[in-house]
C-alpha cells in the first residue's frame, strides 16, 4: 500500500509533534514553578566572596558544595558570608535561587546568608553568582569560584 503525500506530511507531523510532547513532558517533570534541579554545578568550587560597595570591602575564601540539587559551605571568616547547607534550584534565565536551612542567632546581618535569588553566570570551571541590593546605598555580593 502506497501512502499519498498527504498522508506522508500527516504522520511526519504526527511524530514531531510526539517528539515535542516528550521534551516538554521530561521538562515539567524535573522542573518545579521554571526552576530546576540541575546537575550541572554539582561539585566542590572554592573563590571568593566579597560584598562590593562604599569603603573598602573585605575578601573571603568561601567553598561551595552542590550535590543532587543541596549546598554546604564554609567562609574563612565568621558569618561573612553565612553560608551553611541547604537547596538550590537553577532556573532558565541564568539564576540560581536557595533556600538555607540553617537556624542563625541575630547578632550578624542576615543579608549575608546564602539564601533567595542570584544571578549566576557560569564559564568552563569558573561559577560566578551575585546579587544587588539596591537601597540608600548600592551594594552587591559577588561569590567568584572555581571548580576543584
Amino acid at each position: 500500500m502506497r501512502w499519498s503525500e498527504d498522508e506522508t506530511t500527516h504522520m511526519k507531523n504526527i511524530r514531531t509533534a510526539m517528539v515535542v510532547a516528550v521534551m516538554l513532558t521530561s521538562v515539567l517533570i524535573s522542573c518545579k514553578k521554571d526552576k530546576c534541579k540541575d546537575s550541572s554545578v554539582d561539585g566542590v568550587w572554592k573563590g571568593t566572596f566579597q560584598r562590593q560597595g562604599p569603603g573598602n570591602p573585605e575578601i573571603a575564601n568561601v567553598t561551595l558544595e552542590f550535590k543532587d540539587g543541596g549546598f554546604t559551605g564554609s567562609s574563612d571568616r565568621d558569618k561573612y558570608p553565612a553560608i551553611c547547607n541547604g537547596t538550590f534550584y537553577l532556573d532558565f534565565n541564568d539564576m540560581i535561587s536557595f533556600e538555607n536551612k540553617c537556624v542563625w542567632t541575630a547578632d550578624f546581618d542576615w543579608t549575608y546568608i546564602l539564601d533567595g535569588d542570584y544571578q549566576m553566570v557560569r564559564d568552563g570551571d569558573s561559577l560566578k553568582i551575585r546579587r544587588s541590593y539596591d537601597g540608600i546605598i548600592l551594594w552587591t555580593d559577588i561569590y567568584k569560584l572555581k571548580k576543584q
